[in-house]
């Protein structure tokens, strides 16, 4: 009687812990510039974009007037906008100063120093967008634009508008063709664990 007591006691918790380990929603490890709790996906959004920066990236600042567009024209139209700083070690100060130099009408800036956010959309290089849609699934991985051909190479104008296209193509209610394009910028650099 003890015997098949234990077991069903023993069989109770390894499946609790099962379902708990099976449900549990991990915790992205990012922070936001503001006091508050980051919401980095809103169910009323048509879909959220995430721009992947770095304040010491000539290429992220020389975007900063395009992510500003984007970012206005694209959040009115629904979709929301998250920049988000990957360098493991720049203070909040540092962060503050940049965006008030470079991405002054943002209004959601993040923090992603353990690079959860950047290995979940697939970023390896700043600046880099990637889309998830209203069902949180990764729809666009790349480069804003084609104006860098490479590091150093760069066009007067861009004739390809990778972000814009995919931003377009999910109001349409289509997915973006291609789904991943390869950017052009300073590479992120792994976290040292």
């Amino acid at each position: 009687m003890r015997a098949v007591i234990g077991l069903i006691g023993f069989a109770t918790l390894f499946l609790g812990n099962l379902y708990w380990w099976i449900s549990a929603d991990p915790s992205l490890r990012i922070s936001s510039i503001t006091d508050e709790k980051p919401t980095l996906f809103s169910s009323d959004a048509i879909a959220t974009t995430f721009i992947f920066v770095a304040d010491d990236c000539p290429i992220s600042n020389r975007y900063s007037p395009e992510i500003q567009r984007l970012a206005k024209l694209y959040t009115a139209l629904g979709i929301n906008f998250h920049l988000v700083y990957v360098k493991p070690d720049i203070t909040r100060k540092e962060i503050e100063k940049h965006t008030g130099q470079f991405f002054s009408n943002i209004s959601s800036v993040l923090h992603d120093p353990y690079h959860d956010l950047v290995n979940l959309s697939e970023a390896s290089v700043t600046p880099q967008a990637a889309i998830f849609d209203n069902k949180q699934n990764l729809v666009y991985s790349g480069r804003i634009d084609d104006r860098y051909i490479d590091f150093g190479k760069q066009r007067p104008k861009a004739q390809k508008a990778d972000l814009e296209d995919a931003l377009q193509s999910l109001l349409s209610d289509k997915l973006p063709d291609p789904k991943q394009t390869s950017a052009v910028g300073c590479y992120i650099r792994d976290l040292q664990r």
